[in-house]
């Protein structure tokens, strides 16, 4: 532990947040008197201090932008949601999704940061501002980046769309919801099933008329991705079998 480590250690119990970077040290405290002293304490070090009281508004202004393309993190702890703004820019929410979202972060907590620019606006995470809100949580944790109102676009884009082109070993995941069952309720609706078996309720229109089209592949674009043999087998006896269930109302209609 540095010297500066051990004089902040000292007010263990009055700083709520805190980020200790290189050159630079920015908290929330509870009262202005720790403020006060804590500037103090630290005046001797070659730091820029920043250090706000907890029922002030969280802002980060006074720290530079940073000069190159590279976004630093300006600070990293437990943020107020009421500070918190999204912005909904180039996403869709799936109101599914979110229900399940509510449902685990109401078992286990909010465990995963939400992301921020210096204005407090969000740039990854809004689902979880959301849910904190319909859980009444009064703090989440958080990570505030130096980026400018740019990067930030470019970040929620590549945050969220890398996400969706993840795949699984399912063999491994097989095996570890068959030793803890308990996860499947949490899990299901997020897409992640036990032994390869989709709940019906899960899937949309569009994975039932899932479609390899061999003729076409390596001249299509959906040669660049892996293809789903089972899903489309799948897919295939799901279609065959609602055409049947259809045939049947029809013939019931009549009679």
């Amino acid at each position: 532990m540095t010297e500066v480590e051990t004089v902040i250690a000292g007010f263990r119990g009055r700083i709520q947040q805190k980020h200790l970077a290189v050159g630079k040290f920015a908290a929330v405290v509870v009262d202005e008197e720790t403020r006060a002293e804590l500037m103090a304490a630290l005046a001797p070090y070659d730091l820029r201090v920043f250090v706000k009281v907890a029922a002030q508004p969280i802002a980060f202004d006074d720290i530079e932008e940073s000069k190159t393309d590279k976004i630093e993190i300006a600070y990293t702890g437990v943020i107020e949601v009421r500070h918190m703004k999204p912005t909904g820019f180039g996403k869709i929410h799936n109101k599914n999704i979110f229900k399940a979202a509510v449902a685990l972060y109401k078992t286990f907590g909010v465990f995963e940061p939400v992301i921020l620019r210096k204005d407090m606006t969000v740039i990854d995470g809004e689902m979880r501002v959301a849910a904190a809100k319909e859980l009444d949580l009064d703090r989440l944790p958080a990570i505030v980046l130096n980026a400018t109102e740019l990067q930030a676009k470019f970040l929620r884009l590549v945050l969220n769309k890398s996400n969706e082109f993840q795949r699984w070993h399912w063999d491994e995941v097989d095996a570890f919801l068959e030793q803890h069952p308990e996860f499947l309720p949490h899990l299901e609706p997020l897409g992640i099933f036990g032994e390869r078996v989709v709940p019906k309720s899960y899937l949309a229109k569009s994975v039932t008329d899932y479609e390899i089209h061999e003729e076409t592949i390596g001249k299509t674009q959906q040669a660049a991705y892996k293809q789903e043999h089972g899903l489309a087998r799948w897919a295939t006896i799901e279609r065959a079998e609602r055409a049947i269930e259809e045939q049947v109302r029809a013939i019931r209609r009549k009679k």
